[in-house]
């Protein structure tokens, strides 16, 4: 038979379902006509007892306890004590709870404050703090029917942890647990790739968070709770649904870094501009660099979620060919009057819109003074005919984007000496280039070239 609701079974047939069936839907319907049964029997209450007791599939026990509450409370409390003290599925306590919300709101909340207790003694945190912790729990729970109390790995709390994860913001960092606490209080919290669709509200009961991970989730929102968490300074969002930065990020003073590549978030988004004018751009314009400028670098630390280095701090000789190690950093240089000299994105912006990547390379291009350009796997299709306006440009790298076409206004570029557009969908390489006499090198290795009119690579070789 594919169900039980088309037939007329006693009690003796639904228990024996109940007790010998192999598939749950099954079980869960014949104790669904169980729950029907507002009359004391005791050959259910055993039974029920019995699922609570020994049974293995979470949904079988959270039913049955539901089941328990609805007709058996006035009798059965011990049983109710024995749940809180030794259950740890999330779901069994959520079924409780729910039926006792409306019918019994005093006994709820004693229950409910016993359920924290529970999480206080398992996760070393304050009861106040837990409470986020249970609705998140009963959120997953919602999807994930097996979930324990128990689920999130901490920190083991070791003096080298505790440094790594206070400086330290690489993923690295979180590697094998999903929070980190001191003395009871959350400090770290990773909720990365959860499948997360909003957040709960009670995360402003967090006060000491410092460091916030949510990035690889569906969230377009977050609640206006979080303004309580004024000790934020870190705070990923990025490969969201946001379109614009939430209103409640411009209240947290001290969140000092921000990651939201890979949204719908654009530099005339009004709460992302607000932000960039209000934390990122300052910095910069202290250097000397123009508004326009500076705005832009702003936009680039706010979509890659970490501050630039300058070129004095890297590593030299520095080889741009292993930008692949590079995809967690971007640097700048400048000249002693403020303009941008140099600009380098590694990576990790290629998750943007196209339109976005278009505005911002143009902009880009009104950087008058740049003498060098690497731009490396930042999904760029298409090159501004504006690029012609870099007079001053003397290095190109656009490496492993998904260029297609190089334009004709690279030609006014007379200074330019060193061009590669290795890992591209280039087919045509313009013959104008044999015609630029400053070139040294140029490369087009891995293009799906069909028409060669110049070498691959190209090296002009200088007499000593």
């Amino acid at each position: 038979m594919k169900d039980i609701s088309s037939h007329h079974l006693d009690i003796n047939q639904l228990i024996s379902i109940i007790e010998r069936h192999e598939i749950s839907n099954f079980r869960l319907d014949a104790l669904s006509r169980l729950d029907k049964i507002r009359h004391p029997n005791e050959q259910v209450l055993r039974l029920i007892e019995s699922l609570i007791v020994t049974e293995e599939e979470t949904v079988i026990r959270a039913k049955a306890a539901e089941t328990l509450v609805k007709n058996y409370l006035a009798t059965e409390n011990n049983l109710i004590e024995w749940i809180f003290e030794h259950e740890m599925a999330v779901l069994v306590f959520r079924s409780i709870l729910d039926v006792l919300k409306e019918s019994m709101p005093q006994y709820h909340e004693t229950l409910e404050q016993r359920l924290l207790e529970k999480y206080a003694k398992i996760h070393h945190l304050v009861p106040e703090e837990c409470v986020f912790f249970r609705d998140l729990d009963f959120m997953i729970s919602e999807t994930s029917k097996g979930l324990e109390i128990d689920w999130p790995p901490r920190g083991d709390g070791t003096p080298e942890q505790r440094e790594m994860l206070e400086r330290d913001h690489s993923s690295s960092a979180w590697d094998g647990f999903m929070f980190y606490e001191v003395n009871g209080h959350v400090k770290n919290l990773n909720l990365s790739e959860s499948g997360l669709d909003r957040v709960p509200e009670s995360i402003g009961n967090l006060r000491r968070l410092k460091d916030l991970r949510l990035h690889d989730n569906n969230l377009k929102s977050l609640p206006s709770t979080m303004e309580n968490l004024t000790q934020l300074r870190n705070l990923e969002l990025h490969k969201n649904r946001f379109k614009d930065i939430p209103e409640v990020l411009l209240n947290l003073r001290k969140l000092a870094r921000i990651s939201l590549g890979g949204n719908q978030i654009g530099l005339k988004s009004k709460h992302a501009r607000s932000f960039i004018q209000e934390k990122l751009i300052g910095k910069y314009m202290d250097e000397g660099i123009d508004h326009d400028s500076a705005e832009v670098l702003g936009f680039i630390e706010l979509l890659k979620g970490s501050t630039p280095l300058k070129t004095n701090d890297l590593e030299l000789p520095f080889d741009h060919n292993d930008f692949h190690e590079m995809t967690e950093y971007w640097y700048y240089n400048t000249d002693k009057h403020g303009h941008i000299t140099e600009l380098a994105v590694y990576g990790e912006v290629s998750y943007l819109n196209m339109t976005l990547i278009d505005f911002l390379i143009k902009r880009i291009c009104k950087f008058g003074h740049l003498e060098e350009l690497y731009l490396y796997d930042c999904g760029i299709e298409k090159i501004p005919k504006s690029i012609g306006e870099l007079r001053f440009l003397k290095k190109l790298h656009l490496v492993k984007n998904r260029i297609n076409k190089i334009p004709s206004s690279l030609r006014s570029l007379k200074q330019l000496e060193d061009l590669d557009f290795s890992y591209n969908n280039i087919t045509k390489i313009p013959r104008f280039l044999k015609d630029m006499e400053n070139i040294r090198f140029y490369y087009f290795g891995h293009n799906p070239i069909r028409e060669i009119s110049v070498p691959l690579v190209f090296e002009k070789e200088y007499p000593p």
